[in-house]
């Protein structure tokens, strides 16, 4: 599974019963891990072997954004998976909520 494949697993997994506006609302609105909205990144014990294993991949996107002068404050593994989920919601939200319906997660109203 990619870093993308996996937090598209988490997404997912949150917006499932949601209707679409619901769900693409929390997506854009509300997925935000540092206040604890987000199952699957809420405890050290789920963020951390994601950042483990996924490590290379995150500092890439970080230095995308930041080049390789990254702040700080994303270097625990707990913020670098909240980095790397924040990314992947924010540009991919539609693909999210095309993949929702595809799988039948989200209700109708």
């Amino acid at each position: 599974m990619t870093l993308k494949e996996k937090m598209f697993e988490i997404a997912l997994n949150n917006i499932d019963g949601m209707t679409e506006e619901e769900a693409e609302h929390y997506l854009e609105n509300d997925a935000i891990p540092a206040t604890g909205s987000v199952s699957g990144l809420i405890y050290y014990s789920e963020t951390e072997p994601i950042t483990i294993e996924y490590f290379d991949d995150i500092i890439e996107i970080m230095k995308e954004y930041h080049g390789d002068c990254i702040p700080s404050e994303y270097l625990s593994l707990n913020n670098m998976a909240w980095f790397a989920f924040e990314h992947y919601v924010f540009h991919y939200t539609t693909e999210i909520i095309e993949e929702a319906k595809k799988r039948g997660l989200l209700n109708e109203s």
